[in-house]
């Protein structure tokens, strides 16, 4: 068994319905050297007492205001002392108990500083109904630009890239976890290793399509963010991102489909 730890973090605000499982998958994992930091924005339902009963792996609990889903994400960073950070929304779970053991597996033989893998979208009320299997690819430079990215929740990285590279820009409201992945692989070149396996299950219904306004806004702040990291951008990006946040509604409607990875 690998040794290396893994600080597992979750922000959640008014999560009651769904973080049980979301904890219970954290909770299950084989990995022995696992801590779940969970940051609360001030729940007002029964999320902080969900927490207290599922919650047998989590180190670190704040509950407090803050300043938006990054800002959160922030402090759960600065609060871990894991080798390696992975994020894990409160609505979405581990697709199996082996998830951190395979992806420590991967860090220790490869040496990586980061490890990506595909994710399913299923059903809100029913994570056994797949609507998308999202099969990421072996990172090239230049992948990001053209629209593929890894799947933000199936993105684990070394702790250590945080403190050189920086963290989640808090002037994002929808697009900050875009911003890091082009930082961290198009800018600072981090080695990465891609595992062709599902390691979490994500609940359809995500912030950044629900609606066209929202869309547009992750379409402008990704355009903004190439920009600020000094990397060019190609149209094919935008016109392959928007075609796979479209794809998001047809898919909920007319079930499960196989795509790449999307922004």
């Amino acid at each position: 068994m690998s040794a290396l730890k893994f600080s597992i973090i979750t922000a959640v605000y008014n999560g009651a319905r769904h973080i049980a499982s979301c904890l219970e998958s954290v909770r299950r994992q084989t990995h022995d050297n696992v801590e779940h930091i969970i940051v609360d924005g001030k729940s007002t339902d029964d999320t902080l007492a969900i927490i207290g009963r599922h919650g047998s792996r989590a180190a670190k609990i704040v509950s407090e205001a803050d300043r938006g889903l990054y800002d959160a994400m922030n402090k759960g960073i600065a609060f871990a002392e894991g080798d390696i950070v992975g994020i894990l929304n409160s609505d979405d779970f581990y697709d199996n108990d082996r998830v951190l053991e395979r992806v420590a597996a991967a860090f220790d033989e490869y040496g990586t500083m980061s490890v990506y893998t595909d994710l399913l979208f299923v059903s809100r009320n029913n994570p056994e109904r797949i609507i998308r299997y999202c099969k990421a690819k072996r990172f090239t430079a230049g992948m990001l630009a053209e629209g593929e990215f890894p799947m933000h929740s199936a993105f684990f990285v070394r702790k250590e890239a945080y403190r050189k590279y920086g963290v989640y820009r808090t002037d994002m409201k929808i697009s900050a976890d875009i911003d890091l992945m082009l930082r961290f692989l198009e800018k600072h070149r981090l080695t990465s290793r891609y595992l062709p396996f599902v390691s979490v299950r994500m609940r359809s219904g995500g912030i950044s399509n629900r609606n066209a306004a929202n869309i547009y806004r992750v379409l402008k702040e990704s355009y903004s963010s190439f920009r600020l990291n000094g990397l060019e951008v190609k149209r094919r990006f935008i016109v392959k991102s928007l075609l796979w946040r479209m794809r998001q509604f047809r898919d909920a409607k007319y079930g499960r489909r196989i795509c790449g990875g999307g922004i």
